[in-house]
């Protein structure tokens, strides 16, 4: 449950963490109806690997910043499981220069015996220059997220 969570047990971590809030059915991107999340926290680290500290801002605010359709499919599936996801994403960092970075989402629920309404994430970023072409997420659980 999320009240058990502590950000002194994290501390080591912390800079890779990032929570994210499911948002409220009546907030969805109003564009096309995909679940949105808000950034809740975001750790030094992954900011520093993005456009933006995206802390507070909608998922669907961030849609420029490349990889929404793959991070809406990862965390709705670990809302609709309640069980851990894991993705490798490619992005484009702040110099051009093509990586990726591997995420985990661990669910939660924000009330006792709830339904999962929060996601645990942890981003650890590679520096390791990908080969040119599209940018496509490498699903490390294939049979679970799909296009």
């Amino acid at each position: 449950m999320a009240a058990d969570l502590k950000a002194e047990q994290l501390e080591p971590i912390l800079p890779y963490v990032y929570l994210v809030d499911v948002v409220d059915e009546a907030d969805r991107n109003r564009s096309n109806g995909e679940p949105n999340f808000r950034y809740r926290l975001v750790g030094t680290d992954v900011v520093s690997h993005t456009e933006a500290d995206n802390t507070g801002r909608l998922l669907s605010e961030v849609a420029h910043q490349g990889s929404q359709s793959t991070l809406i499919r990862l965390y709705s599936l670990a809302i609709r499981t309640g069980e851990p996801a894991v993705q490798r994403i490619p992005y484009l960092s702040k110099e051009g220069t093509r990586n990726w970075y591997e995420t985990i989402v661990l669910p939660m629920a924000t009330q006792p015996g709830g339904k999962a309404d929060r996601l645990l994430g942890v981003a650890e970023h590679f520096h390791q220059t990908i080969p040119s072409g599209p940018l496509q997420a490498d699903h490390v659980q294939p049979d679970q997220v799909t296009p």
